[in-house]
């Protein structure tokens, strides 16, 4: 591990009790410390949705819920490590100096966490286009963990390689798959169920904002970022090189360092997070195809 020498100092009487070297650009420990905050908030409200799946009991779908509230919970466990530790892979960035700030450690964290968003929707789609008969929902189903599995390998790609067009490529697959899954509800909105349709109100708008955002904001970034570097002929590791390098990090809490992070990941430790925990309980389930009624414990 190395600290970077060039970070103002800043003392800091609470984060001085909570045992945290208080040094650093006021606004990186205030965003470090909003985060902190949020991973806790996060956790309470998993526990809280958590909880209350027993009111399902005795709902044909009592054990979706119950798989919804465990994939649930390995994601919003990932991301809080995250926001606990704040990394930015490629650069070998860390907020604070623990295990957890390796690279590759966290990295594999991550990919489980993704991979077990994933699996939520996988099972809210496979269960949707079940119910409702729906070939649009069920081919997004069968194909939204494969991509969301690509997207993975090209994140692990840019983090051994430091190669950002892995980075790019990762997140334009993140993007497909929420397009497809948006176009695959909005395809068969009007064969679905009331409440399936009034799930699907919410989503829109939801996945305009975020599709906007990420061709606008995080696949634009790292485009950028991988053009730069190849106009300046950046040399990339290889893979063993690269995986070497994984164990290497560098503690630094200048803003300069983490201005172009802050707003993806406020956003992936915030809104994605709660989307996750909704999942647990929602959408409600009626008795089938265009009921309105829910079953019994839903």
């Amino acid at each position: 591990m190395h600290r970077d020498p060039d970070s103002p100092i800043h003392l800091d009487a609470a984060m001085s009790l909570l045992g945290l070297d208080a040094y650093g650009d006021e606004q990186v420990l205030l965003w470090w410390g909003s985060m902190s905050l949020v991973a806790l908030l996060n956790l309470f409200l998993w526990g809280y949705a958590a909880w209350r799946v027993r009111d399902h009991v005795g709902s044909p779908h009592f054990r979706y819920r119950v798989y919804q509230a465990l994939l649930s919970g390995i994601y919003v466990l990932g991301t809080g490590s995250r926001s606990l530790v704040i990394r930015a892979d490629v650069q070998r960035f860390s907020m604070v100096d623990t295990w957890l700030a390796n690279v590759a450690v966290g990295r594999s964290i991550a990919t489980v966490a993704e991979l077990s968003f994933a699996l939520q929707w996988r099972l809210l789609l496979g269960l949707v286009g079940e119910r409702d008969r729906s070939l649009p929902i069920q081919l997004v189903a069968r194909w939204l963990l494969p991509i969301i599995v690509a997207a993975e390998v090209c994140s692990w790609y840019a983090v051994i390689t430091t190669n950002y067009l892995g980075n790019a490529i990762e997140e334009s697959l993140w993007t497909l798959a929420v397009v497809l899954v948006a176009a695959a509800l909005s395809y068969t909105y009007r064969d679905l169920s009331p409440r399936r349709q009034q799930f699907i109100r919410w989503l829109m708008p939801a996945s305009l904002l975020y599709v906007g955002f990420m061709v606008s904001t995080d696949v634009a970034m790292y485009v950028t970022r991988w053009l730069e570097d190849e106009a300046t002929a950046r040399r990339y590791h290889g893979l063993a090189e690269g995986l070497e390098d994984t164990l290497r990090y560098v503690v630094t809490r200048r803003w300069h360092d983490w201005r172009e992070e802050v707003a993806w990941t406020s956003l992936y430790f915030t809104t994605a997070v709660w989307g996750s925990i909704l999942l647990i309980h929602f959408p409600r389930f009626g008795h089938g195809r265009g009921s309105s009624e829910p079953s019994s414990g839903e």
